[in-house]
C-alpha cells in the first residue's frame, strides 16, 4: 500500500526548465561571454543535482563558480524572471490525493529556503507562489541533508519527518537521479515522463512504474492504498 508520495519539484510538479535555462544562459554569458546550448544544460541537469555543480560543469573557468551561482539566483528569483507553471493536471491530482488522506512530501535538490544580502531563494518561495505549499507535510531541500540525490538521504529524511516506512511510499521524479535515489532508499519509484528532459535516460534508470501524465497518479495511488 502507498500511504505517502514523495515528489520532486522541478520538471515533475512544475515546468520550471524554461526559466532555469534562461537564468543559466544569462549568468554564463554575463561572466564568461560564451553561449550555452539547451543540450548542454540538459546534460548538466541529468548529471548533477544542484546549481553549484551544474555551473562548474557549464563554465569550468577558475574562480567563476560563486559568481555564476549568485547571478543565476538573481536572474531566476528576480522580479523579471520567467515564472514556473504547474504541469496540467498537477493541482487536481494533489487535491484529490490529499482529499483521500494520502500524505505528500516534497524532496528536491533545490535549497528549501535561504536568504543572503537581500536575495531570497528556495523552493518554498515557489510553492507559495504556485499555491501548493499547504499540500505538503514535509519539504526536504538541499540544506537538509549532507548527501544528495542519487544518495538516498533526502528521501529517507522525508520519510522520517512523515513517520512513513520505505515500503509504504512511492517516489515520483523526472530524472535518473530521482529513480536511483529511490532504489538506494528501498522505495518504489515512478517516472514522471511528462516533464522528463531526456525520456530515454529516465527509462534506462529502471523505474518501477512509468506515468505519462499527472492524472495517472490518482488511480495508481488510491488503488494501491486500499486494503488488499
Amino acid at each position: 500500500m502507498f500511504r505517502a508520495l514523495l515528489l520532486d519539484f522541478d520538471d515533475t510538479l512544475a515546468n520550471s526548465y524554461p526559466g532555469r535555462y534562461s537564468a543559466i544562459r544569462q549568468a554564463v554569458r554575463r561572466h564568461s561571454s560564451r553561449e550555452i546550448t539547451p543540450e548542454e544544460v540538459t546534460q548538466a541537469v541529468l548529471q548533477y543535482s544542484n546549481i553549484e555543480e551544474m555551473m562548474e560543469y557549464l563554465a569550468p573557468e577558475h574562480g567563476l563558480g560563486p559568481k555564476l551561482v549568485r547571478s543565476f539566483r538573481e536572474y531566476y528569483y528576480g522580479d523579471r524572471r520567467e515564472p514556473a507553471h504547474l504541469f496540467p493536471g498537477v493541482r487536481e491530482a494533489l487535491d484529490e490525493l490529499v482529499a483521500h488522506e494520502v500524505t505528500l512530501g516534497l524532496v528536491t535538490s533545490r535549497y528549501r529556503h535561504q536568504e543572503q544580502e537581500g536575495l531570497r531563494w528556495g523552493v518554498t518561495q515557489e510553492l507559495q507562489t504556485l499555491g501548493i505549499g499547504p499540500f505538503f507535510r514535509a519539504v526536504v531541500g538541499y540544506e537538509d541533508t549532507q548527501d544528495h540525490k542519487p544518495h538516498p538521504a533526502p528521501l529517507l529524511k522525508a520519510l522520517d519527518l512523515l513517520g512513513i516506512q520505505p515500503r509504504d511510499a512511492l517516489a515520483v521524479g523526472d530524472s535518473p537521479l530521482d529513480i536511483q535515489a529511490a532504489r538506494h532508499a528501498g522505495i518504489p519509484s515512478a517516472a514522471a515522463l511528462w516533464g522528463a528532459l531526456h525520456r530515454d535516460a529516465l527509462l534506462a534508470a529502471g523505474p518501477n512504474i512509468t506515468l505519462e501524465q499527472p492524472h495517472e497518479l490518482v488511480p495508481l495511488v488510491l488503488k494501491a492504498s486500499r486494503p488488499q
